[in-house]
């Protein structure tokens, strides 16, 4: 009896060894393949398995990708639909801070991709993260009144001069000069927030002064024109398919964007491929 304990303890602080090396190791794999998309800044990776033994059968409850000043050009995954064998992640999360995308700054995105397969030959064999499924998630986007001020400088840079930002009281402020009549005008204008279309979002029921003379309704609309949409998701942040904002608010100074968050099919795979749900 003594020795079935001696073998039942050390195989259990086997197992304990094999569960902790595993751990870094898929944090590092899930970093590089993060890496491949993110330049610059800091990346590091957390992995919680589901119970004591998640790692050993491949079932992770979370992957959480931390990244601070970072440059993004597109989401770092896509899915590869395919039979086999295949762990499961119940959340990989996306966690970046101060970083850009496509060129433009972010203040902040936090991002949950749920149910989540990724082929396992792949994770074993060249350490990448490559993806068989998902469910789609959600997304929230932060900009500050600085960050706001470059999307609209970059945007209408041949329209707009001496441009300024502020964000209070659920609206945004705008002024500074605006091409009209053939010429530089100041302006000032209060306006709301809106999404558009799962796509855009656009400054709506506006206040406008133009060289301090306050604009009807009609004509303050049509000098709006000119600067919606603010943010085209699909252009200006190269996101079409990824992101599709649904609601936006301003609170504290930061322009807050909710929306759902799909991985797409890779453009190597079968379009006509279906996704799996796991169970949580």
């Amino acid at each position: 009896m003594d020795d079935l304990w001696k073998i039942l303890g050390w195989g259990g602080l086997g197992l304990f060894f094999v569960q902790g090396g595993m751990k870094p190791w898929a944090e590092r794999s899930a970093v590089r393949q993060v890496r491949e998309s993110f330049h610059e800044g800091e990346l590091t990776a957390k992995v919680e398995s589901r119970g004591t033994l998640g790692m050993l059968v491949s079932d992770i409850y979370s992957v959480d990708i931390i990244g601070s000043g970072v440059r993004v050009d597109k989401i770092p995954f896509d899915l590869h639909p395919k039979e086999g064998w295949k762990g499961r992640i119940r959340h990989l999360r996306l966690h970046l801070t101060d970083f850009q995308m496509a060129g433009l700054p972010v203040s902040r995105m936090e991002g949950d991709i749920p149910f989540a397969k990724y082929d396992l030959g792949h994770a074993f064999n060249k350490q990448r993260l490559y993806l068989r499924s998902a469910e789609a998630g959600t997304a929230s986007v932060y900009l500050t009144a600085e960050n706001a001020l470059v999307f609209v400088q970059r945007k209408f840079k041949e329209n707009l001069q001496d441009g300024r930002v502020f964000l209070i009281n659920d609206r945004v402020i705008m002024m500074g000069k605006i091409r009209l009549f053939g010429g530089m005008q100041p302006f000032y204008a209060e306006s709301r927030v809106a999404v558009r279309g799962g796509r855009y979002v656009d400054l709506v029921e506006p206040t406008v002064f133009l060289s301090e003379t306050l604009l009807p309704p009609p004509v303050a609309k049509n000098i709006l024109k000119q600067l919606n949409p603010v943010i085209d998701t699909d252009i200006d942040l190269r996101l079409k398919g990824l992101f599709e904002p649904q609601k936006i608010a301003i609170n504290a100074g930061i322009i807050r964007v909710d929306g759902k968050l799909t991985v797409p099919i890779a453009e190597s795979s079968p379009q006509s491929a279906s996704t799996e749900r796991v169970s949580p």
